[in-house]
């Protein structure tokens, strides 16, 4: 007799994300990092600039794996957004609604918006509108197809609650 307990079959994790910008931003901090790293092995390098050097790639190593990790995950329950420096994870049924990101040039709020229920407004940078998407999509799924699938994943999951 197996005691196990019963797992009700959950829907797999659904993940967007864009791996040529997420690339060539990875690209761009490894680049400072070696930039950074070049300080240890000058010569004239004296203890408080090893400690900054120190300091600054390890904040360069904590960038790219925030850059790394950063995406819209779509789960059984709910939504996760994971920014730079901010992760969110969301009811589907706290969400009202999901908007295309504003024009190239806004200063806040610049990637595909997520409205909830309550009146706030998440945002998932990964999803802004930058300069390389002027050029073709090469950026993977573009963020009409993104708002879609979440609006078709929402129905489906949010109503299985």
């Amino acid at each position: 007799m197996d005691d196990a307990p019963e797992h009700s079959p959950q829907a797999p994790t659904v993940a967007f994300r864009r791996p040529i910008p997420q690339g060539l931003m990875i690209a761009l901090v490894t680049v400072l990092a070696l930039v950074v790293l070049s300080g240890l092995v000058a010569d004239n390098t004296d203890a408080l600039q090893r400690v900054l050097i120190g300091v600054a790639l390890s904040v360069c190593v904590i960038l790219i794996v925030r850059i790394a990790r950063m995406g819209v995950f779509a789960e059984h329950g709910r939504l996760v957004v994971r920014n730079f420096f901010v992760s969110y994870k969301i009811a589907w049924s706290q969400i009202a609604k999901f908007e295309m990101p504003p024009p190239y040039g806004n200063l806040r709020k610049t990637g595909l918006r997520i409205y909830l229920q309550d009146g706030r407004i998440i945002s998932a940078t990964l999803y802004s509108r930058g300069g390389i998407d002027q050029f073709a999509d090469v950026t993977g799924r573009s963020s009409c197809q993104v708002i879609e699938e979440l609006r078709r994943l929402q129905q489906e999951r949010g109503a299985a609650q």
